[in-house]
């Protein structure tokens, strides 16, 4: 198969396994490359296409008589490192090179495939790992709720009673000593001074109230 000099300038088997040019990748190979070829920085046909999720070129890949699916590039990364999906993963682990041990393996910072899949939210990648690393427990895993030692109605009290201000850049702060919020939970005093704060709501809000007005108004001299 011939191609257009357009068409092999400035481009490599690298460039041509991460556009998914099977065709491109099989010219290479006739032509002097090797599907073990790592560029200056160890990256292979084999991260090339796994990063890309071309499943049918790593089918090719995996199929020549020298594949290795475990090449690692300078940082240490595998095919299976920068895999995206459960389908590409899948063909690496049963490639008889590679196989299983690829999950074990770890890059120059000491991460798994499945650390690096769970760092870049592939859920379903980590999960069909996690099949071969089964001690593994997810960064992303949600953190249990811890449960607030007042209620809500006690903590708006308190927010309610808090010195809001505008600090030096015109932006308005809410000022809550949050220590001595903590001190007065655990000494158990907190009650006491919401009590005394609804007390004094109370009588504001008597105060406020139209019976409370219409009696002041009478009381006050002059008054028709």
């Amino acid at each position: 198969m011939g191609f257009s000099n357009e068409e092999l300038e400035g481009n490599n088997i690298f460039i041509a396994a991460s556009d998914g040019r099977q065709d491109l990748v099989e010219y290479y190979l006739a032509n002097g490359c090797s599907v073990t070829d790592q560029d200056d920085l160890g990256y292979s046909v084999f991260h090339a296409a796994a990063s890309y999720n071309h499943i049918s070129l790593m089918l090719f890949l995996l199929a020549q008589p020298n594949a290795n699916a475990a090449l690692a590039d300078h940082d240490g990364d595998t095919a299976l490192h920068v895999t995206e999906t459960v389908e590409m993963a899948q063909l690496l682990l049963a490639h008889e090179t590679g196989g299983a041990a690829l999950t074990a393996m770890r890059n120059s910072e000491g991460k798994l495939a499945i650390e690096a899949a769970d760092e870049e939210g592939f859920v379903e990648l980590v999960e069909f790992l996690k099949e071969f690393t089964p001690d593994y427990t997810s960064a992303n895993a949600s953190e249990p709720t811890i449960q607030p030692s007042i209620s809500e109605e006690e903590l708006m009290h308190v927010l309610t009673a808090a010195d809001l201000h505008e600090n030096e850049d015109g932006e308005t702060v809410l000022a809550v000593n949050m220590e001595r919020l903590h001190d007065l939970v655990a000494r158990g005093q907190l009650d006491g001074i919401v009590a005394h704060q609804k007390d004094v709501e109370a009588r504001e809000a008597a105060a406020q109230s139209p019976n409370s007005r219409s009696s002041e108004k009478n009381g006050e001299p002059g008054a028709r």
